[in-house]
């Protein structure tokens, strides 16, 4: 049984990614991992007594998590437990990386720019930066409705080395959907002999998709992308980052707030096959 791994710190977008979560496991017959990292005090591991604070902390903790298991049990047969980590984000994301069984992590996205937006972005980021299975970011107050159309942006460069097949392929053999790939380039640019070629090379690797390709002129990508998912009535839009910077332009939120990606749907970061 495959598993959907839920990072939560008990928001109100990250509670409402976790009921997503839930619904999408259903779908896919797959359970649920709820996590949350409360790593021990720097040098912790030294002293001889525990941190002060630190059991009082992890006892809240443990309570949080046992209610929201329960709230999520009340409205889904799926198995779901919880998992309580003293090891930091990053190493339980390197962890899950050498998993087999992993479908997706699934986290929550605030829709403000308090404190709250900005943690959830960092983790975000860290996850979609060094996660090696899909990452699904679902933005505040979004809810699972299935999968009908799915969009792939995709940059039309070393399409034979970069686009990750079998993971689209795999994630596709458990809904019936319809993928459409869209490609933006800037007004008044012509089609590339260079696009012509990943073209094909797209429709020979994801043959049994039969996806739609679209070509598209915007001044940005991020407003491309954010006109075709609502014009086309999008479910799930699939990203696949080549470089660092493109994702931090995507989700991080301080001073590069001004190009974050504000999808009204769920990002799917998925990255190239190792």
């Amino acid at each position: 049984m495959k598993t959907i791994i839920v990072p939560t710190d008990f928001s109100a977008a990250s509670v409402n990614a976790a009921v997503y979560a839930t619904q999408l496991a259903e779908q896919v017959q797959a359970r649920i991992v709820l996590l949350h990292a409360l790593p021990l005090p720097l040098n912790a591991a030294a002293l001889p007594f525990p941190a002060p604070g630190y059991d009082d902390a992890l006892a809240e903790t443990d309570q949080l998590m046992r209610a929201l298991k329960e709230k999520l049990e009340r409205d889904s047969p799926v198995s779901i437990s919880y998992s309580i980590t003293v090891e930091s984000f990053l190493s339980e994301i390197e962890r899950f990386n050498k998993r087999q069984d992993i479908f997706a992590m699934v986290m929550g996205m605030s829709g403000s720019g308090d404190a709250e937006a900005f943690l959830l972005g960092s983790f975000n980021l860290m996850a979609a930066t060094h996660l090696t299975h899909p990452l699904i970011i679902v933005p505040a107050g979004c809810s699972f409705n299935g999968f009908q159309k799915l969009a792939l942006g995709c940059d039309m460069l070393n399409v034979s080395e970069t686009l990750p097949g079998k993971s689209i392929l795999d994630f596709f053999g458990y809904f019936n959907a319809k993928l459409h790939i869209l490609h933006i380039t800037r007004p008044g640019t012509e089609v590339t002999a260079q696009v012509a070629v990943s073209t094909r090379s797209i429709q020979n690797i994801l043959q049994q998709l039969q996806p739609e390709i679209h070509l598209a002129n915007y001044d940005t990508v991020k407003e491309g992308l954010e006109h075709f998912v609502q014009l086309n009535n999008i479910d799930l839009l699939i990203i696949i980052p080549k470089e660092r910077s493109f994702v931090e332009k995507l989700f991080h939120t301080s001073v590069t707030k001004s190009m974050a990606l504000h999808s009204k749907v769920p990002v799917m970061i998925l990255h190239k096959e190792r």
